[in-house]
């Protein structure tokens, strides 16, 4: 999905410029500006869309020199929620019904490890608050805009509440180390002081990819295993589980942390993510931004898509000067 990003203005390999979207024209940036005509629509010129192209191709395709994106209405009323639960499985029924409905705006999972480093700046304190976690949470928050603002977070909640019970868990405005409050302001800034998935233990490797909900705990448990099998303890491994497209799908993260001072962990969490990501693209999890290895493993999987993104590549950037050797283009 390219959604929030809108219009854009690209460069080609070739030097050619191109706008894509409503600031194709006709007319200029300038024209288009005093005729109000808004940057909005992402599609086209015409039938063509690619953006799409350039958006997933690490810039090897063209380069985007400014663009228009999408903002949301600042809420004039906010709610925020987690919901706890032992089981991944109840949280996952519970989203696919929040989600269904369009219920909620922010809403996402984590593991207790991966909650605590969100919540913690030290690493003493994030073991300890890690412990008195539920294995997972989901942390969402309800929002009512220009009209009724209280009245919509009103109801909102109460049809959550009715949701949460038929999925088994128990909606709270506090969890161990942080109330409602703290945590929807933690969403609203940037990550402050270390960036939280470097709080652990200084350093981590981090898999990510797309995949559906229901799909989840099986890859867990796949990469659960894996540690297992490397003596990797489990408590440093974080989980972020992010819904998209309203629960049709979800963007899934494994966090690896390990001190960089202890070059065995070190080693050991590279070889986990290395091998975990094999195996997960084995169970068809997909790599839709193939970066550094996982563009080899991504593209052997397809290799009719590497050669038409070859011949593009030709039409886009027939000398191979953008980013060479990226993604499915060695040596190019």
């Amino acid at each position: 999905m390219t959604d929030p990003l809108l219009c854009t203005e690209l460069v080609f390999g070739t030097g050619d410029f191109f706008r894509t979207g409503a600031a194709a024209g006709p007319g200029s940036l300038e024209d288009m500006s005093k005729a109000g005509i808004g940057l909005k629509n992402p599609m086209g010129p015409s039938a063509t869309d690619i953006v799409r192209i350039v958006q997933g191709a690490q810039g090897t395709m063209g380069i985007v020199t400014w663009a228009s994106v999408k903002l949301e209405v600042l809420p004039r009323e906010r709610k925020c929620f987690f919901a706890p639960h032992a089981r991944l499985e109840r949280l996952i029924d519970f989203t696919y019904q929040v989600m269904r409905r369009k219920m909620a705006d922010e809403f996402f999972l984590l593991n207790g490890t991966a909650l605590a480093c969100m919540l913690a700046d030290e690493p003493r304190e994030i073991r300890e608050l890690a412990k008195r976690q539920a294995p997972f949470s989901a942390v969402y928050c309800l929002a009512g805009y220009n009209f009724l603002p209280a009245k919509r977070v009103a109801y909102l909640e109460e049809d959550m509440a009715e949701v949460a019970q038929h999925a088994g868990v128990k909606p709270t405005r506090e969890v161990p180390g942080c109330n409602a409050k703290r945590m929807a302001s933690l969403i609203d800034q940037p990550c402050r002081g270390n960036y939280w998935k470097l709080r652990l233990q200084g350093g981590f490797y981090e898999i990510f990819f797309l995949t559906t909900l229901d799909k989840t705990p099986h890859y867990i448990e796949l990469v659960e295993r894996l540690l297992r099998a490397n003596d990797f303890p489990r408590e440093d491994l974080g989980i972020y589980i992010q819904p998209i497209q309203h629960g049709r799908s979800c963007h899934v993260e494994f966090h690896l942390y390990f001190d960089p001072d202890d070059a065995d962990k070190a080693q050991k969490a590279r070889y986990i993510t290395l091998d975990a990501s094999k195996e997960l693209a084995n169970h068809k999890a997909f790599f839709s931004r193939p970066y550094g290895p996982w563009a080899d493993i991504a593209y052997a999987r397809c290799p009719e898509t590497a050669e038409i993104l070859k011949e593009l590549k030709n039409i886009f950037d027939p000398n191979g000067i953008l980013n060479r050797g990226k993604l499915c283009f060695k040596g190019v």
